[in-house]
């Protein structure tokens, strides 16, 4: 799998801040949250006080439809703690929009995103940046270990046996994080 070069982080950071989508993909990135689990979160999903956000539905696009449904396998509805930064942010963000219930509305709509709307936006970001557009959003939880953040380095350090950031990203093959 293709991901972001971790010298490229900031500029792929920094374009999406331009864009004014910068709390969704720096989520993205911090956490390993799929798309779907993303674009599902609602304001009520986040603890404030112990910085966590729970995960427990995911939108998808079934006949032309935009859905909430499950997530897609029963351990992919988990509790992941955020840092204070992606705390920041999102806050950021409910003061964009505090009357909607979504975490992250959809500027046109007021409801959800499509997760092949935030697929194009994310190709803009990486072509904007100067990176490869092949490189794929839901790969950012391979990044945990090069966040800069004393915090979020030692979430990732803590996990550097795989299994606590497979269970964080509820993912069950954790050779692909060590």
């Amino acid at each position: 799998m293709n991901i972001i070069p971790p010298e490229q982080i900031g500029a792929y950071l920094e374009q999406a801040k331009n864009e004014g989508v910068l709390p969704i993909f720096y989520l993205e990135l911090t956490t390993g949250l799929r798309r779907g689990e993303l674009l599902a979160l609602l304001w009520e999903d986040v603890d404030v006080e112990a910085k966590t956000i729970s995960v427990s539905k995911s939108v998808c696009r079934l006949k032309g439809e935009l859905l909430v449904t499950p997530p897609k396998t029963q351990n992919s509805i988990r509790t992941v703690a955020i840092s204070q930064k992606a705390l920041e942010l999102l806050l950021e963000e409910h003061d964009r929009h505090p009357d909607n219930p979504i975490l992250f509305p959809s500027p046109r709509t007021g409801t959800y995103w499509s997760p092949e709307c935030i697929g194009r936006v994310h190709k803009k970001l990486l072509k904007n940046a100067g990176i490869d557009e092949n490189v794929r959003l839901h790969t950012g939880h391979l990044h945990l270990c090069d966040r800069p953040d004393a915090e979020s380095r030692r979430t990732a350090d803590a996990g550097r046996n795989g299994c606590s950031l497979a269970e964080r990203t509820a993912r069950s093959d954790t050779g692909q994080y060590l």
